[in-house]
C-alpha cells in the first residue's frame, strides 16, 4: 500500500495543504500580535495627548501643581481623561469617597509586571525638572516622558510606563479568542482538506493506472490496446503518445507477420517447382537433358535472387549497407540502364523512350552502381506489370538543386488508395499473389532504400499514360 501511487499523491497534497495552514497561522500570529500591539500602543498615545491637555487646564487655574498633588481628586481627573467612560468613573469614585470619608487607595505603589495593570497605574506627573510629584511611584523609571506646555510654558512631565507586554486582560482575552478561532479554523480547513484529498488522488492517477495496465498488456503482446483519454494535458499527451506507439507495434507485427508469410510463399514457389522437377526426373517421366537443366538452373536463379534481395534489404534496415559515393554524371547512368533494359522491353512488344532534352551532364554525389540498380529495377517492374502493346517513358529535370527522374508506363494502372503502398515489401498492385507477373513484390522496396541513403525522395502517382508514374527526386553535386 506504501507503494501507491495515489496514497503518495494523498500524502502530498494533504502535506501541502497543513504546510501552507501551519504557515498562514504563523503569519497571521506574528502580524495580529503586532498590529495589535501597534494598535494598543497609539490608542495610548492619544490617551497621553488628551491626559496631558487635562493636567494643563488644572495647572492653569492655579499657576501650580500643588492643587493636583494635595487634592486625589483632582489627579484622578487627570488620569482618566481620554477614557470613554471617565466621567462615570471619576464620579463613582468621588461619591464613594464622600460617603466614606475614606481616601481611595491610589496605585503608588503597585507592581507594573501585572499583566493586567491598567493604563491610569501607570502614569505618574513630574515637575519640569523631572521630579516625581504623584502618581505611580515605584522602581519602574517611566520609559516615556510627555511635556505638559501651558501657553508655550513646560510646566511638568507625565510619565508613562510602557511594556508592550502590559496587555490588559480584556485585551489578551480577546488575543487568546482570535488565536483559538483560528485554530479551529485550521483543524476544520486540513480535515476537510483530508477528505478532499484522497478522491482528488484517485482522480490524479486513474489515467496513470490505466496507462500503467495498458503498458503491461502491449509488454506481454497486445498489441491493440488503446487508452480512452481525452484530456489536453501532460497526461493526455502520454496517453495520444501511448496509443502511437502501439498502433505502430501492431502496424510492424502485421508487417512482420505479412513479412514471413510472403518469404515462405515467395520460397516455397521456386522450391515447389525445383521439387517437383527433380522428382519428375526421378521417376522418368521427364528426361535428364539440356533442356530439364536450363529450366532447374532458371528455378535455382530465380531462388537466388530472391535470397539476394532479401539479403540486401535486411542489411539496409541494419544501416550497414555500404555505399562507395564518389562524383558520378546521372545522364550517363540513365542512358546505360535504360539501354541495358530495351531488349527486355522489346521481348515483351513494350516500347521505353528516354528523354534528356537538352541536357548533357547532371553532376552527383553518388553511387553509381546502386544507381543503376535503382533504375534497373524501376525498369524491370515496369516491363512486369504493363500489358503489351504498351510503352515506358523515361525522362530527367533539373529544377532547382534537385534532379528529377520521372518513370511513366501504360496500364494496367494501381488503385488511389494503393499508391503509397507500392513501396512496402512483397506489395503487388495486381493484389494477387501468384507470380504470373514474376517478381517477389522487393524491387521497389530495395529502391526506396537506395533513394533515401542518397538524400533523395521516392513517391508513386497515376501516370497520364494510363499505368503508374515514379518520380525520384535526388540532391544535385553542388
Amino acid at each position: 500500500m506504501i507503494n501507491s501511487l495515489k496514497l503518495k499523491v494523498f500524502l502530498v497534497l494533504l502535506a501541502t495543504i497543513a504546510a501552507v495552514v501551519m504557515t498562514a497561522f504563523v503569519v497571521f500570529q506574528w502580524s495580529f500580535q503586532r498590529g495589535f500591539i501597534d494598535y494598543l500602543h497609539s490608542q495610548e498615545q492619544s490617551r497621553i495627548q488628551q491626559v496631558t491637555q487635562e493636567a494643563c487646564l488644572l495647572y492653569k487655574q492655579s499657576n501650580s501643581w500643588t492643587p493636583v498633588v494635595d487634592n486625589a481628586a483632582l489627579w484622578r481627573r487627570v488620569r482618566y481623561a481620554g477614557n470613554v467612560d471617565a466621567d462615570i468613573i471619576v464620579k463613582a469614585l468621588d461619591d464613594y469617597e464622600s460617603r466614606t470619608n475614606e481616601p481611595l487607595p491610589d496605585w503608588s505603589n503597585a507592581s507594573l509586571n501585572d499583566g493586567d495593570t491598567p493604563f491610569e497605574a501607570r502614569l505618574s506627573l513630574y515637575d519640569p525638572q523631572k521630579n516625581w510629584l504623584t502618581g505611580s511611584n515605584n522602581n519602574e523609571r517611566p520609559s516615556d516622558f510627555y511635556p505638559i506646555s501651558c501657553e508655550h510654558k513646560l510646566t511638568g512631565f507625565i510619565g508613562v510606563v510602557m511594556k508592550p507586554e502590559m496587555l490588559h486582560m480584556r485585551d489578551q482575552a480577546f488575543t487568546e479568542e482570535q488565536t483559538q478561532s483560528f485554530v479551529i479554523l485550521a483543524l476544520v480547513t486540513v480535515f476537510i482538506a483530508t477528505l478532499v484529498a484522497w478522491p482528488v488522488a484517485q482522480r490524479l492517477t486513474r489515467p496513470l493506472k490505466a496507462l500503467s495496465n495498458a503498458s503491461h498488456k502491449l509488454a506481454n503482446g497486445e498489441y491493440s490496446i488503446r487508452l480512452n483519454n481525452r484530456s489536453k494535458d501532460e497526461i493526455g499527451r502520454l496517453a495520444k503518445d501511448f496509443n502511437r506507439m502501439a498502433q505502430t507495434l501492431q502496424e510492424n507485427e502485421e508487417g512482420r507477420r505479412r513479412w514471413m508469410a510472403g518469404i515462405a510463399h515467395e520460397l516455397r514457389t521456386p522450391l515447389a517447382i525445383l521439387q517437383g522437377e527433380i522428382e519428375a526426373i526421378q521417376d522418368g517421366i521427364r528426361p535428364l537433358n539440356q533442356q530439364s537443366l536450363a529450366s532447374l538452373h532458371h528455378e535455382t536463379q530465380q531462388l537466388k535472387r530472391l535470397v539476394d534481395d532479401l539479403y540486401e534489404l535486411a542489411l539496409s534496415d541494419r544501416g550497414v549497407v555500404s555505399y562507395r559515393m564518389e562524383d558520378i554524371d546521372l545522364v550517363e547512368c540513365l542512358e546505360q540502364s535504360v539501354e541495358s533494359s530495351r531488349h527486355s522491353f522489346e521481348e515483351k512488344n513494350l516500347d521505353l523512350s528516354l528523354d534528356v532534352g537538352t541536357i548533357t551532364h547532371i553532376p552527383l554525389k553518388a553511387d553509381y552502381r546502386r544507381l543503376s540498380q535503382l533504375f534497373t529495377n524501376l525498369l524491370s517492374n515496369s516491363t512486369r506489370y504493363t500489358d503489351a502493346p504498351g510503352q515506358c517513358r523515361v525522362s530527367v529535370a533539373v529544377a532547382d538543386d534537385w534532379a528529377e527522374i520521372n518513370v511513366m508506363d501504360t496500364s494496367p494502372g494501381v488503385e488511389p488508395e494503393n499508391l503509397p503502398r507500392m513501396f512496402e515489401r512483397f506489395f503487388r498492385g495486381e493484389g494477387s499473389r501468384n507470380r504470373a507477373y514474376g517478381g517477389a513484390g522487393l524491387g521497389l522496396s530495395i529502391c526506396h532504400n537506395i533513394v533515401e541513403a542518397h538524400g533523395g525522395t521516392i513517391e508513386s502517382r497515376p501516370s497520364p499514360l494510363g499505368g503508374v508514374w515514379i518520380h525520384v527526386k535526388l540532391p544535385l553535386d553542388t
